[in-house]
């Protein structure tokens, strides 16, 4: 019998995230999120918004290169 063992590592990793809000004066907010981190795996990676009793309009996702 052979035993292998194998060190499995996380490819994703998000070591900072900087969130800014701007308030407005309808009571609405313009919010910017910054994730920096490690993104090896995969093609996608989520964010989670509890959004119970809120909307969210112009919603958009771009890396670091815009696209």
């Amino acid at each position: 019998m052979i035993l292998c063992s194998v060190t499995v590592f996380a490819s994703n990793n998000v070591s900072e995230i900087d969130i800014d809000v701007t308030v407005k004066e309808d009571g609405s907010a313009y919010i910017v999120q910054n994730w920096y981190g490690t993104f090896n795996e995969g093609t996608e990676n989520y964010i989670p918004i509890n959004t119970d009793d809120i909307s969210i309009s112009d919603f958009k996702v771009s890396d670091v290169n815009g696209a």
